[in-house]
């Protein structure tokens, strides 16, 4: 009997060990990254990849010449590659007025290049091509170059200085540059994704975390999804509460850190009355969903223009 005990107890820690050793890899790493180290490593190349479309106050308009000097982010853009080329939506590039039906004004658009203290300047873009049926634009930075940190215009000019006091470092007054790559996969329901971008106007870039809730859209006629008359049950669904100013950022497969979506809009959640679903333009609510470009019109529209997306992590290049 007590040699039956002994055996008994043997085998229960020989399956413990077993056990703990079958868990220890995953809990050590072994390659594998926890969801947080994987939305670490990808969120600063998320954020310096994309840019704030912003608007501008044109005062050469007729009648605008007085008007005080104004400003704002009406939506984002992502950069593809290194020679200035970036995507964002359609409507947000075709923004040329603003303000109520009674008193609208003119306005110009810009990309902002951010400097990493947050400060940016207005550069000019000329929109290469506007795909109406799905809501993408591909754009290009005027006079756009990429430059290792030492090697940059900033960097020789602000050399002098940055042995003062006080000085800024280069890192500081730099443009940091990162691109993102157009994946060439279909996501899967279920991917955990980052959209990036500026939402509600803001000047400094916001990641979000969510994930792929659906590949495929199909709702009743009466819903309000018109800003996309084509292919719409293409369109992916994205669980994330983004906002007005998210319009052309990236939706970012968190694995392997290229794009598989652009935003383009919110679905809204209704009223309900009655028992129906009443949407009314006055009263519109977050749902929680976005909906998303796939990554294949994207590709599609890159493709006519003889351009190939590039993945640069940020940390090496600097715009000038």
């Amino acid at each position: 009997m007590r040699s039956l005990v002994i055996l008994l107890l043997m085998s229960l820690v020989s399956i413990s060990e077993g056990q703990e050793k079958a868990v220890q890899p995953r809990a050590q790493g072994n390659g594998h990254k926890d969801t947080q180290g994987l939305v670490m490593e990808v969120a600063p190349t998320a954020s310096d990849a994309v840019v704030p479309i912003s608007y501008w106050i044109d005062h050469s308009a007729p009648g605008q010449q007085d008007l005080p000097v104004a400003s704002g982010v009406v939506g984002t853009g992502f950069l593809v590659d290194r020679q200035g080329d970036f995507v964002t939506a359609a409507h947000v590039v075709k923004i040329k007025e603003i303000g109520p039906a009674e008193r609208r004004v003119k306005v110009r658009l810009t990309a902002i290049i951010r400097q990493r203290r947050g400060d940016g300047s207005g550069a000019s873009f000329t929109v290469l091509e506007v795909d109406e049926g799905h809501d993408l634009a591909l754009c290009h930075i005027d006079s756009f170059r990429v430059f290792p940190h030492a090697d940059s215009p900033i960097a020789k000019s602000q050399a002098q200085h940055l042995s003062e006091k006080g000085a800024l470092s280069i890192e500081d007054v730099a443009h940091p540059f990162a691109s993102l790559a157009i994946s060439k996969s279909t996501p899967r329901v279920g991917h955990f994704v980052l959209v990036s971008g500026f939402p509600l106007g803001s000047w400094t870039p916001a990641i979000q975390f969510g994930l792929v809730s659906a590949v495929r859209t199909i709702y009743p006629p009466e819903t309000p999804v018109a800003g996309v008359p084509k292919d719409r049950g293409q369109l992916l669904q994205i669980s994330v509460s983004a906002n007005h100013g998210n319009s052309g950022g990236p939706v970012i497969d968190l694995t392997s850190g290229q794009v598989v979506g652009v935003i383009l809009q919110i679905v809204p959640a209704p009223m309900a009355v009655g028992g129906q679903q009443l949407y009314d333009s006055g009263t519109f609510a977050m749902s929680g969903i976005m909906l998303a470009a796939p990554a294949s019109w994207v590709e599609g529209l890159l493709t006519k223009h003889n351009i190939k997306s590039q993945s640069v992590k940020t940390g090496n290049l600097v715009i000038w």
